[in-house]
């Protein structure tokens, strides 16, 4: 991680130098550290997110896979006043699944609205500045910007949540956060006819449960069998699909799409760095350095 880091940002902006006995600057040698400050690095699965581009096809049922936990995101009732107010464009998405149709509107090969007949490109039509919906995957995830009923505020959730880099609809269960596991991934596991609402006594005690076996680390893997097992002893296991329980989540533990965030710091001179790797090419795909 850190050579990747080092590599990308470049060489210190002058040159170390060290003083010798005579009085006179030498440069200082190759073996000495290459970044002789601070830093502070993390790095994020892209595989533990949501990969908007499935939307554009629902192959082996992956688009809807990807609808259910973008719906699972922006049904929490903290986001409710995104679909009660206006952006400054005087419009906005009428629920959460009104936006999840909106970007797979975005996206997909065709230019009727989904889930009815209407012109997808109708919404963006009243606009000062009107377009057209791309009807392609999206390039970055800044795109969503473009999407009707995106603001800036949702925007700045969504873009921490989504990637257009994992091609996998399910979640790499030993990377994803914990909020992710409860919130978007269990709601998407269960049963026909049953509502999220019933999932809610029960998350405290999952939650819980969840945290010891990460403790535990390589000790006891976290693996879809326990985490099933998980949720039979919590008492879920008459509200959860197993079949959806294995699509959503997946033991997959072989990432190699990672989102980087480092600050480095060199005397007065601080340095940040926002980068999309892959790992197993060695290569950024994104990189922004402040």
């Amino acid at each position: 991680l850190m050579s990747a880091i080092t590599k990308q940002v470049g060489p210190p902006l002058s040159s170390p130098k060290t003083h010798s006995r005579a009085g006179h600057h030498e440069e200082a040698s190759e073996t000495e550290d290459f970044f002789p400050g601070e830093c502070l690095a993390t790095s994020e699965s892209e595989h533990a997110k949501i990969a908007i581009n499935l939307l554009r096809t629902n192959i082996q049922n992956r688009a809807q896979l990807v609808g259910t936990l973008l719906l699972g995101l922006l049904s929490d009732a903290r986001l409710r006043h995104f679909f009660d107010d206006d952006d400054r464009n005087a419009q906005h998405a009428e629920s959460p699944l009104v936006l999840v149709q909106a970007i797979t509107d975005w996206i997909d090969t065709d230019h009727t609205e989904a889930g009815n007949l209407g012109d997808e490109d109708r919404r963006y039509q009243y606009l000062k500045e009107p377009y057209r919906a791309k009807n392609a995957p999206f390039d970055s995830i800044a795109e969503l910007q473009l999407v009707y009923g995106v603001n800036d505020a949702l925007y700045k959730l969504l873009k921490k949540n989504v990637t257009i880099y994992n091609d996998e609809a399910s979640m790499e269960l030993g990377t994803a956060p914990l909020e992710r596991i409860l919130y978007w991934g269990l709601p998407a596991c269960l049963k026909e006819g049953i509502s999220p609402v019933a999932l809610q006594p029960f998350l405290p005690a999952v939650a819980q449960q969840i945290m010891l076996m990460r403790q535990l680390g390589g000790m006891m893997p976290f693996t879809v069998q326990v985490l099933a097992g998980l949720l039979e002893k919590a008492g879920l296991k008459e509200v959860i699909d197993q079949k959806k329980l294995s699509a959503v989540f997946s033991d997959n533990s072989s990432t190699t799409w990672y989102t980087l965030e480092s600050e480095g710091r060199m005397g007065n001179v601080t340095r940040r760095m926002r980068a999309v790797f892959q790992a197993s090419e060695g290569q950024f795909y994104y990189a922004r350095v402040e």
